[in-house]
């Protein structure tokens, strides 16, 4: 049965036109001169669909209070003025498809470092007009949400499981105890790297339902999961506990190496072949073949970890081999790329000090990779993910009490990383209907069934990392990405208070793909090396929480303005599912905006929900409906 069609509404020469109800719920019969009209009468908005690139999505009109899942042609929706912004369009066209850009300036003035100190640099904005279907009602925060993958599930269409690429069934490809014959002298610098836990620690496969059901949460200019009673976030701290990874440190980055090595392309060479510990033709051969600045990872393998009866008469020194099983190690795991077969080189030039490596910050590092790579994956016509899914998929399981991991009996607490605490479920085929579930369930989530503070037995003397709440941007290479401890102080076993606005970005285009999604911050290189003067001001951190999920009286009000808690449409559900999807009353401005006329009587209950398309309605946490006809 067809869902009733309503009012819609659209703007001509700055004046709002509506269209009148037709009838009892605004519904004419489906006569054939009935259609011939609508067709007549919907063209110009056609028309105007297809210039823009506006896809059917479903419409809120305040004067009518209506809500509609209808037809693309039945629906407009507002668009930015992104036409008018050619600096963004400009810088999105170069970009390779599947990946974002984000290119870093680095400022080596003082900032104040704080969320939403950006007085003085432009914002860019992609902003389509709110109010959105399911929210939010005002479109201040989430700018280009009209590109959102959560505003077209809404609209019920549905976007298959992402395809998730993960390389860490890679890392047991090398044989790093019969790589060289100094075994001992290789542990030594991969464990003083600090980053020796990411070989025991990496997921082999990815829950491929699971990650994508959180991407479909994350919103790109706050960095958080918005959930239905506020926001979480992958934190440095959460980081550091679920990896056993530095956070803090220098900077992840290699400043102007693409330019050199492009102005000198023999410079690269030179590198590959000194550190790697190969003659310059064959770092010469393998840099032309790669076509870059990368080297394949299948060279590295054959080349420094042969298979057994096919070892090198002469191994090249420790060091060597150290650096090529490092560079491998870093693309299976905190920096996989798309492809899983080449590996930058950029790398490299930080692996030239081996005694250096352990005071990188890698940690802080992964998380700016992966934070970019969330927010593509959030556009509308993005299928793939990739990155460090391990470090997502850790976090989840170790904050979300929904039973989506076992839990291993053979974790050592303090010894090894908490990604380690989990055994995944995971599907061999990608499984739509889990995900529907698990998105289901999320939108029924409750701040009891998650563990906000993990870590608050296993902090040294008790207390959260103060780095947890520094202030700024983080980087890896060009990736510069805002971090907003604010926004999580639950995490951290504070009270919620609303939030400054974020870090804005100087230039932004976030479109529906990722070849359309380029994003670019500053990067203040003096606020990370003095990170201690950066932190929230303990006004902003707030009080400490008496229960861990507490949040100010006006935190909720305001995060339901601004957000979109619920993934999926309620009307399209059955009344059961409505029912405890709504389940707070503050979620009940989500769907309606105000009373009306108290029915009773319904001869079922699913006839309820079809009629509350003709008006507005709401449901309360004991069930009851009430609406409009």
């Amino acid at each position: 049965m067809a869902r009733p069609k309503v009012p819609v509404t659209r703007e001509e020469d700055g004046v709002e036109v509506s269209r009148p109800n037709r009838g009892r719920g605004g519904r004419r019969p489906p006569t054939a001169s009935y259609r011939k009209e609508k067709e007549n009468e919907n063209e110009d908005v056609k028309g105007k669909a297809k210039v823009d690139g506006t896809r059917g999505r479903l419409h809120l009109h305040d004067e009518g209070s209506t809500l509609d899942a209808g037809r693309p042609e039945d629906l407009v929706v507002a668009r930015g003025e992104e036409e008018g912004h050619a600096s963004e369009s400009s810088s999105s066209d170069s970009s390779e498809a599947g990946n974002t850009i984000e290119t870093d300036h680095n400022v080596g003035g003082s900032s104040s470092g704080g969320a939403g100190h950006n007085e003085g640099e432009p914002e860019v904005s992609v902003e389509a007009r709110a109010p959105f279907p399911g929210g939010p009602m005002d479109g201040a925060l989430l700018k280009s949400f009209k590109d959102h993958v959560a505003l077209s599930i809404w609209s019920n269409e549905q976007r298959p499981v992402l395809k998730c690429i993960n390389h860490g069934d890679q890392i047991q490809e090398w044989d790093l105890q019969s790589c060289h014959p100094d075994t001992a002298g290789l542990q030594r610098i991969i464990q003083r790297s600090g980053l020796n836990t990411l070989i025991d620690c990496s997921y082999r496969k990815a829950n491929k339902e699971v990650i994508s059901a959180f991407v479909e949460r994350w919103q790109p200019e706050t960095n958080t999961f918005h959930l239905p009673f506020g926001e979480m976030s992958i934190s440095l701290e959460d980081v550091s506990f679920l990896l056993k990874i530095p956070v803090t440190g220098k900077v992840v980055a290699v400043e102007n190496f693409a330019r050199s090595m492009e102005e000198s392309p023999s410079d690269a060479i030179k590198m590959v072949s000194n550190l790697l510990g190969v003659s310059v033709e064959e770092a010469e051969e393998e840099v032309n073949i790669s076509k870059g600045l990368t080297v394949r990872k299948c060279w590295l393998k054959s080349r420094w970890c042969p298979k057994a009866g096919s070892r090198p008469r002469n191994y090249p020194p420790v060091e060597c081999t150290a650096r090529t099983y490092l560079l491998y190690l870093l693309s299976c795991t905190l920096f996989a790329d798309k492809s899983g077969s080449r590996v930058s080189i950029a790398l490299l030039k930080l692996f030239e000090d081996l005694d250096d490596v352990g005071n990188y910050a890698w940690g802080a590092a992964a998380l700016a990779y992966l934070y970019r790579h969330l927010g593509s994956a959030t556009r509308v016509q993005v299928s793939r993910f990739f990155g460090y899914l391990t470090l997502l998929e850790g976090w989840v399981y170790d904050h979300i009490k929904l039973g989506l991991a076992t839990p291993n009996a053979k974790y050592l607490d303090y010894v090894q990383p908490r990604v380690c605490r989990w055994i995944q479920k995971h599907e061999t085929v990608a499984n739509v209907d889990k995900l529907g579930a698990i998105r289901r369930t999320l939108d029924r989530l409750r701040p009891s069934e998650v563990t906000w503070d993990p870590y608050v037995n296993f902090r040294e003397n008790g207390v959260v990392h103060a780095m947890a709440f520094y202030s700024g941007t983080i980087k890896y290479m060009d990736v510069v990405k805002p971090y907003h401890p604010e926004r999580i102080l639950r995490q951290f076993g504070h009270v919620q208070s609303i939030p400054d606005p974020p870090y804005r970005p100087f230039e932004a285009h976030r479109g529906p793909s990722a070849n359309k999604y380029s994003v670019e911050y500053w990067f203040q290189q003096d606020n990370w090396e003095r990170w201690r003067n950066h932190l929230l001001a303990p006004e902003v951190q707030g009080d400490k929480a008496e229960f861990e999920f507490l949040a100010t009286p006006d935190y909720l009000p305001w995060f339901l303005k601004v957000s979109h808690p619920v993934i999926t449409n309620p009307t399209l559900e059955d009344h059961d599912m409505v029912a405890t999807t709504i389940a707070d009353n503050e979620l009940l401005d989500v769907i309606g905006v105000r009373w009306t006329r108290h029915c009773d009587g319904w001869t079922s209950r699913r006839r309820c929900v079809r009629l509350s398309l003709r008006g507005q309605w709401r449901v309360t946490s004991s069930t009851f409906f009430r609406g409009g006809v």
